[in-house]
């Protein structure tokens, strides 16, 4: 079971990998290459430095084991 949901799980990301990276040169295109960086890079961080982000996610992730 555990195999079967890491299998999925892969293949969803490599499936959403792939849909990225191929819309993004018609939504650069479409909306220029600012507003496209915007709006692959607004990811909801509640103003927290990059240390502390990345703090919270290596904390979490032994526990989560």
């Amino acid at each position: 079971s555990r195999g079967i949901a890491t299998g999925v799980c892969a293949g969803m990301s490599y499936l959403l990998l792939f849909a990225l990276t191929k819309s993004y040169l018609s939504v650069e295109m479409f909306l220029s290459i600012e507003y496209s960086m915007f709006l692959f890079g607004c990811i909801e961080t509640e103003n927290k430095t990059l240390l502390e982000i990345e703090e919270f996610f290596t904390s979490n992730s032994k526990s989560r084991i």
